[in-house]
């Protein structure tokens, strides 16, 4: 049987060239409509922008994993004289926040890299193993 090689795969962010256009927003919210890129609706995006108004700084934050309980993690961060919580960029779903939920259903969003089919299917999947 031959190796199968997983792709990783990832979203690089450069906050030099990010303006805060939201236009990853509006493609992840097309590309999840159904059907495909028939409407758009931000709010159903994996992805979410944050901006530090102060500096006029942008930064892209993507859904992550679904969690039942909060976080015990309250830290603050100091950047440039604002305060940051740890929930400002926490990509994970979770009861206290509703950032990246489906707003019609209330169901968590996850970030799936803008794969036509989120769930893995293992090479065994087709033949019924």
């Amino acid at each position: 049987m031959a190796k199968v090689k997983k792709k990783v795969k990832t979203i690089k962010i450069d906050l030099d060239k990010c303006n805060g256009c939201r236009a990853c927003e509006v493609a992840c919210s097309a590309f999840h409509a159904k059907p495909k890129y028939s409407s758009n609706n931000p709010a159903r995006s994996r992805i979410r922008l944050i901006r530090d108004p102060l500096r006029d700084v942008y930064l892209p934050v993507y859904a992550g994993e679904y969690t039942k309980a909060e976080c015990s993690g309250r830290d603050k961060y100091v950047m440039d004289g604002k305060e940051y919580s740890e929930c400002d960029f926490c990509r994970a779903s979770c009861p206290s926040r509703d950032l990246f939920k489906e707003p019609d259903s209330g169901l968590p969003l996850k970030c799936d890299m803008c794969e036509d089919d989120p769930l893995w299917r293992s090479p065994c999947a087709s033949s019924g193993v």
